[in-house]
């Protein structure tokens, strides 16, 4: 898809106008208890799964509490509905189809909401190694992080299953000064320092690759200009970095918070935006797989701020 002002006004209206619809309809006369329980059910779930896995950086995170406000409005009216509301023992056809359908629908909206809150934790009996942030001070925010396809649309990729892409946000949340972005400079994220979050050795870097133009991606797991740092019990590998803004070569040594390079657009994200992984080898040695790590002591998964002081 896209990245366009028709795309951006989609999502608008997707995020924000539909809880505004579905809040409205909620608010018609009920008089059945059990309809009752199943439209709280299922708004509940559904503004959570939302609240946690939608990509709010397209619309700003101060949406994102807007939306919850509306979930806490529309709660309240349907509990006031339910306080005088009846058990009814008769009911048409219509209104078990009625009933049967929003159950399915209720059960659906709370396994979404499980398999969200399931795909923030990490998994695994190995404790994440925590690295420093690899930003300068400043607000960022995690746009692609998690266990499943819910909140990381990489998960099923083997080598950036546990990847996180982090892009820079402004004091409301928003990426990018401008509503329509037409262009990789109109983000705060290009052109940000990228920092070493450790101290060890240059196995890789690699600069020479090309900005993309804004929406566009490389394919499969081309990972663009990139830097790959053997540290104490991984390497950690920096991704989608300026095209020629590298400060490191191959065989260097680094100390933790050193320079490296800048964010840039050159990776798997349509826009300008760091992507971080660590790995590990295995048993035998022989192979690389990609590990869980940790933040200034926080799981990277999407919608999580970073406050880096």
């Amino acid at each position: 898809m896209a990245y366009n002002a028709e795309t951006s006004t989609m999502l608008f209206v997707l995020l924000i106008g539909s809880p505004l619809i579905l809040s409205l309809w909620m608010l018609r006369p009920i008089h059945d208890r059990i309809s009752v329980a199943e439209r709280l059910l299922l708004s509940i779930s559904l503004y959570l799964t939302l609240f946690l896995a939608g990509q709010w950086v397209r619309v700003g995170l101060v949406n994102r509490y807007l939306t919850l406000a509306i979930l806490l409005l529309s709660v309240t009216a349907l509990i006031q509905k339910a306080r005088i509301a009846s058990w009814k023992e008769r009911r048409s056809i219509h209104q078990m189809l009625s009933l049967s359908l929003n159950g399915g629908l209720s059960l659906l909206s709370v396994g979404l909401l499980f398999l969200t809150l399931q795909g923030r934790f990490v998994r695994g009996s190995a404790i994440p190694i925590d690295y420093q942030a690899p930003l300068p001070t400043g607000k960022y925010l995690v746009i692609e992080g998690g266990h499943n396809p819910l909140l990381n649309t990489h998960a099923f990729d083997r080598s950036l299953r546990n990847a996180a892409i982090i892009t820079k946000i402004d004091a409301l949340g928003f990426n990018s000064p401008t509503i329509y972005p037409t262009q990789n400079e109109d983000f705060y994220a290009f052109g940000v320092p990228v920092l070493s979050p450790c101290s060890g050795e240059i196995l890789r870097a690699v600069g020479d690759k090309e900005e993309l133009p804004l929406g566009a991606e490389q394919a499969g797991s081309d990972l663009g200009n990139l830097v790959l740092i053997k540290c104490t019990g991984s390497l950690v590998l920096l991704a989608s970095l300026r095209n020629g803004s590298l400060r490191v070569s191959q065989g260097d040594t680094v100390e933790s918070s050193a320079p490296l390079a800048e964010v840039g657009h050159t990776g798997v994200y349509p826009e300008p935006a760091l992507v971080i992984l660590t790995s590990s080898f295995d048993q035998e040695n022989t192979q690389l797989s990609s590990v869980p790590f940790l933040l200034g002591a926080k799981t990277l998964t999407r919608n999580q701020v970073l406050s880096v002081p």
